[in-house]
């Protein structure tokens, strides 16, 4: 019994704080005044890029693309292989894509790797192959033209090149 009668105390003081704490704590609300908002259109800011339109094109090692009037060809991917027929191993692959940016022309060099080769026995050369496969950011002006070249230490150039250009066509 003694214990529900402390309880009981215990609950009637913290019911008296809080009813003395609120008020204490009261404040008079005043009326608020409605006021005139004047309201002004500015215009948003507009995105001067326009709409991407995904884009690719393939062509071999020494030829070139041309990239359509009136839109700017944004490039992300470079993609291909090459192999290259000779006696002697050609050491390395240097493929470039040289792309045209405020009417001045830009080399970009795409790592080659290393994929192998093997003897062909009715030329007695080797086949030396190699992939690449880089992301970058490379822009090409409306109606330039986009090279793509592989050259090689100590051997002729790539007879089998493919490459592959991706990304967006977008109106600048």
């Amino acid at each position: 019994m003694e214990r529900l009668t402390k309880y009981l105390v215990g609950v009637v003081v913290v019911a008296l704080l809080a009813s003395i704490a609120s008020l204490i704590t009261a404040k008079k609300t005043e009326g608020l005044v409605a006021t005139a908002v004047q309201v002004i259109n500015t215009p948003l800011p507009v995105n001067s890029e326009g709409v991407k339109t995904p884009y690719a094109v393939t062509f071999q090692a020494g030829n070139s693309t041309v990239v359509p009037a009136g839109q700017r060809f944004v490039i992300e991917s470079v993609s291909g292989w090459c192999y290259i027929e000779y006696n002697v191993n050609p050491v390395y692959l240097w493929p470039t894509v040289d792309a045209s940016t405020g009417g001045n022309y830009f080399r970009t060099v795409v790592v080659p790797y290393y994929q192998g080769s093997y003897f062909l026995p009715d030329s007695a050369q080797t086949r030396y192959y190699w992939v690449f496969n880089g992301t970058n950011k490379i822009y090409a002006d409306p109606g330039s033209t986009v090279y793509f070249n592989a050259f090689s230490a100590a051997a002729p150039d790539p007879e089998g090149c493919p490459v592959t250009l991706s990304g967006y066509l977008i109106t600048p």
